[in-house]
């Protein structure tokens, strides 16, 4: 029975029950029916166990797992360590998929002898707005890297997973999913890309990205992101492969969880945590052979330094960067405990030159009046050390 499950199909399940009866129909009336359906109840108060068990009265394909509360990533893990299937897929239980999703991705990775097989999806809108999600083709042609987004949209060889040990990280509340993916394609030359939209991704007003980010998911972000260097650090990269990922999974990253969030320490905590990481040798290495000019300025871990990660941290229009700009002396006040620094305009002529390069020149020398303006009692700015992040 084992060598028949082509795919196992794991769904994690919290107080999702409005939701759950589209999911569950695009899964049973999949055109590939060689699936099992692994639904794991994290902890609902709802009627969702409820609901999953009356499928299951009526499918032998669905296996129920029942657990406390414990996150989807722990969930998600439970589903890989019973699953049997050949490969093994992800579906959100408030989404739904295509009745041919897990059919033409199956066919492509036999066809290809591919560990991971990957296609685009939609968005959907509770206003009923829908838009595309994925890569693009000649994004994909050029660097597997750009495949490392949306682990929903794949399917995986279950035998690579447990053999590199590949799992959902449960020490973050976010960006546990956003890791495996990143994990799973460093691991791998063997991917394939469909070039067609068959994932329906459902955007709900309390999804991660709707709305401000509490302390708790800033420090998630973080602990990803570290993870994610670490990951980096440790796998054989090109510099172009490095420079992507670190754009994709790490500096947009950064940008939004910096500009979603008003508290001063959270800020303060994001720059010390980016000022720590300049401290690992080999993501500096990797990170100057694309950026060369940008690195000085991040190794002296002083005033300068910071000041020129907090204009790399800036985006919008020319207003908002000048905005963000007047709103570093209180930041840097909490980063620095309350010391002042010198700042000396020759320091930021080249930061002016070449960080946003659509700016206008004069914007940018408007943006340092507040800093050149704040005074100092220190001898030596260049002695100030970004604390240590603990």
């Amino acid at each position: 029975m084992n060598d028949e499950i082509k795919v196992s199909v794991i769904v994690p399940i919290h107080n999702t029950e409005q939701y759950l009866k589209r999911c569950l129909e695009s899964l049973i009336n999949q055109s590939l029916q060689e699936i099992e359906i692994i639904l794991i109840d994290d902890g609902s108060t709802d009627n969702s166990l409820k609901l999953i068990k009356s499928y299951a009265e009526k499918d032998n394909r669905i296996k129920i797992l029942t657990q406390a509360n414990s996150g989807a990533a722990s969930a998600r893990n439970a589903g890989l360590f019973i699953a049997k299937g050949e490969y093994v897929g992800f579906v959100d239980s408030d989404d739904y998929i295509d009745l041919s999703f897990y059919e033409k991705l199956y066919k492509k990775a036999k066809e290809t002898n591919s560990e991971i097989v990957k296609c685009k999806g939609r968005m959907i809108e509770l206003s009923g707005k829908t838009s595309s999600f994925g890569v693009r083709l000649e994004m994909v042609k050029k660097n597997k890297a750009y495949l490392a987004r949306s682990f929903t949209t794949c399917i995986y060889d279950r035998n690579f997973m447990r053999k590199n040990k590949i799992i959902f990280p449960t020490d973050m509340c976010v960006g546990e999913d956003a890791f495996l993916i990143l994990n799973a394609v460093l691991k791998t030359d063997k991917i394939e890309f469909i070039d067609e939209e068959l994932y329906y991704y459902i955007r709900r007003e309390n999804s991660l990205d709707s709305k401000e980010l509490n302390d708790e998911k800033i420090k998630s972000i973080l602990k990803f992101i570290s993870n994610s260097i670490e990951l980096i650090c440790n796998s054989d990269l090109d510099s172009e492969t490095f420079n992507i990922i670190y754009t994709e999974k790490i500096n947009h990253l950064l940008q939004d969880t910096f500009h979603k969030t008003q508290s001063l320490e959270m800020r303060s905590l994001i720059v010390r945590s980016v000022m720590n990481f300049w401290r690992k040798c080999k993501f500096k290495e990797l990170y100057a052979k694309e950026n060369p000019i940008y690195v000085k300025y991040f190794e002296k871990q002083n005033a300068c330094g910071l000041m020129f990660l907090l204009l790399r941290m800036s985006k919008g229009t020319q207003e908002d960067y000048l905005l963000n700009l007047f709103g570093v002396i209180p930041l840097m006040n909490v980063i620095f405990k309350g010391r002042k620094t010198v700042f000396k305009l020759w320091n930021f002529l080249p930061l002016m030159i070449i960080s946003q390069k659509s700016r206008k020149i004069s914007y940018r020398f408007l943006g340092f009046i507040p800093v050149l303006i704040y005074k100092d009692n220190l001898q030596n700015s260049s002695k100030i050390q970004i604390e240590e992040n603990k």
